[in-house]
């Protein structure tokens, strides 16, 4: 199974983004409180 992208409608700070993932391994990066775990667990 391959995802394309995660969509957040309405999940804690994130509002209607969506995330488009790259064929192969894809890393999420940014500072602290940026809304990384927060994708993960959408």
């Amino acid at each position: 199974m391959r995802f394309e992208s995660i969509v957040a409608h309405a999940f804690g700070p994130l509002v209607d983004e969506t995330l488009e993932l790259a064929p192969g391994m894809n890393i999420v990066y940014g500072p602290n409180e940026a809304g990384k775990s927060r994708r993960r667990e959408a």
